[in-house]
């Protein structure tokens, strides 16, 4: 019970896979765009290897292998750089109380390293047909793979939010890329009714 209410405090919880996923394309979300971010792509031919070992070709996955399940090393989007955006459209109008963000362990790596994995990150919506950043959170490598983070503005939630912007603002050291291998989105259904305009997300009440 003692470590339960830490995790809570903290924004983290283990146990994310039977939180319903808003963001899940087998549900209905999608990915709109990916704005002033690059894919991490090479061709076909061109491998990553690890004393000669194939461990990653980069151009494989798009941006909706965010939005999938993934079973192994390397089914990941990769972006360019340390910074990046993806804006998904979710299955439905909805409520939103947590997020949650995957990426393989470092058992799983063959380098015996994920320093492409994001570390800073944030969460925007479109309210009111404005970008509002809902929260900011930090992945941590020495974590669970996937790591569920509460929103802690409670007045999140009073919003039907349809769109979701995920900025990775940097990596835990990776030069040349970053990957993301699932970013999940929770909360309740909504109806489409209209957000109360008199409301600000992070003023009170």
């Amino acid at each position: 019970m003692i470590h339960s209410y830490v995790d809570e405090l903290l924004g983290v919880f283990c146990s994310d896979q039977d939180l319903p996923d808003f963001a899940s394309e087998a549900a209905g979300g999608a990915v709109l765009d990916t704005p002033d971010t690059e894919s991490y792509h090479e061709p076909y031919h061109q491998q990553i290897t690890f004393f000669g070992i194939p461990i990653w070709e980069a151009g494989y996955f798009t941006p909706r292998k965010v939005i999938q399940p993934w079973t192994q090393a390397g089914e990941c989007w990769a972006f360019r750089g340390s910074s990046g955006k993806i804006l998904l459209k979710l299955a439905h109008a909805a409520h939103i109380d947590k997020v949650t963000l995957e990426h393989i362990p470092v058992s799983a790596s063959l380098t015996g390293s994920i320093n492409s994995a994001p570390r800073d990150f944030s969460i925007h919506a479109i309210i009111e047909h404005t970008l509002q950043r809902l929260d900011s959170f930090t992945y941590d490598i020495n974590g669970q793979p996937s790591q569920t983070f509460v929103l802690k503005d409670k007045k999140v939630k009073m919003y039907s939010i349809e769109t979701i912007l995920l900025e990775i603002q940097s990596n835990w050291g990776h030069p040349d890329f970053t990957c993301i291998y699932r970013f999940r989105v929770h909360g309740k259904i909504a109806s489409h009714q209209k957000n109360d305009p008199g409301l600000e997300i992070g003023e009170e009440k």
